[in-house]
């Protein structure tokens, strides 16, 4: 059994705790952090590749393009900022989550506007799957009971591991276009 089942199924059949979230706790939630955090300049690359990969548009659909990207970046580097701090503040996971929705909720409002465009949508959906793993790799915190917290990882770590290459690959594809 590796660590992320047994922190899933030992949480659920014998309530096994987590003192806090911290590297002495759960290593693995302390990787998450460091995973996520080389995560974030990449999608903000892919958000960067999209406002200037994209010429030929129309006013309006470069101002569209121009908008989602700076609540992009806004939100990404919010997400930035909580990865650093969430060893100090373990109720940050939530706000992570709600960006990680906010930014996803925002790309696929973009779809409908650009389902002629290829290059677009491309770039879109590569945001969007940058996103969605994201946000798989947040861990949840399924219970608090005075200063303890159960924690599941939705993601196994090797899995995690490999993200890093998945999200490049995402990008080179993207640029390629």
């Amino acid at each position: 059994m590796d660590r992320r089942q047994f922190l899933i199924k030992g949480s659920a059949v014998t309530g096994i705790a987590l003192v806090g979230i911290s590297e002495a706790a759960c290593p693995s939630v302390e990787e998450w952090f460091q995973i996520a955090a080389s995560l974030v300049p990449i999608v903000l690359q892919t958000v960067s590749g999209l406002e200037t990969g994209v010429g030929g548009l129309s006013p309006v659909a470069a101002s569209l393009i121009s908008s989602f990207g700076s609540d992009a970046t806004a939100i990404l580097n919010d997400i930035a900022t909580d990865i650093k701090t969430v060893q100090t503040n373990p109720s940050i996971i939530s706000k992570i989550d709600a960006l990680l929705t906010q930014l996803q909720t925002q790309a696929q409002a973009l779809i409908p506007q650009f389902t002629d465009n290829s290059k677009i949508l491309a770039w879109i959906k590569a945001i969007l799957a940058d996103a969605l793993d994201l946000s798989n790799l947040v861990p949840v915190v399924t219970g608090v009971t005075a200063n303890v917290r159960v924690v599941k990882m939705k993601v196994s770590l090797p899995s995690a591991k490999n993200y890093e290459a998945i999200f490049q690959h995402r990008l080179q594809a993207a640029q390629a276009l």
